[in-house]
């Protein structure tokens, strides 16, 4: 469980909260929890207030992982993680970069198109595509050829986007995109 006051384990079977401190558990960059996943090899990954780590079991620890520094924040905000489980890379949604990681090479690639986007969510949708929600609509990314499509709310139009800030995005089996929006649900 991740909080604003930290990493949390909850044993299902005895009901009992432990909390993983940042003092006990070297490697994990701050207590400020905003994202967290396990990926189909079973890695645990979490994006925190400053910074991005995995969990090494054998030596329950965390590894940080260090992302390229933007001079312009004085902190690596990793909003959403995402694997992509065709490629077994991982997105990283930042406070102003959309980030590639590989885990077998440990090469992290920077989508440039995003520098500046608060990327809050992301979804791969039922064609393949990574699918971004941010402070500035909605983004469709096609990583095969680097294309992206951008969408935003029209006044004009009463089936644009209800609003330009968008907190979550989900992908259904239907291929519906919903958007979780600063005024109410988009679906697409």
């Amino acid at each position: 469980i991740g909080s604003l006051n930290g990493l949390f384990r909850y044993n299902l079977e005895t009901k009992e909260l432990k909390s993983i401190s940042k003092d006990v558990y070297s490697g994990l960059p701050h207590n400020t929890i905003y994202s967290i996943i396990t990926t189909r090899d079973n890695t645990l990954y979490i994006g925190t207030y400053n910074g991005l780590c995995k969990y090494i079991p054998e030596s329950d620890r965390f590894e940080t992982i260090n992302l390229p520094a933007d001079n312009k924040r004085s902190n690596q905000f990793i909003n959403s993680l995402l694997e992509d489980t065709s490629t077994q890379d991982i997105w990283i949604g930042t406070e102003g970069a959309l980030y590639k990681y590989s885990p077998d090479t440990y090469k992290i690639e920077e989508i440039s198109f995003f520098h500046d986007n608060s990327i809050k969510s992301l979804a791969i949708d039922g064609d393949s595509n990574l699918v971004l929600a941010t402070d500035n609509g909605l983004y469709i990314y096609n990583n095969a050829d680097n294309s992206t499509s951008h969408f935003v709310h029209d006044s004009r139009n009463n089936r644009s986007l209800s609003n330009n800030i968008i907190w979550g995005v989900f992908a259904d089996k239907e291929k519906n995109i919903w958007l979780g929006t600063d005024y109410g649900i988009s679906l697409s």
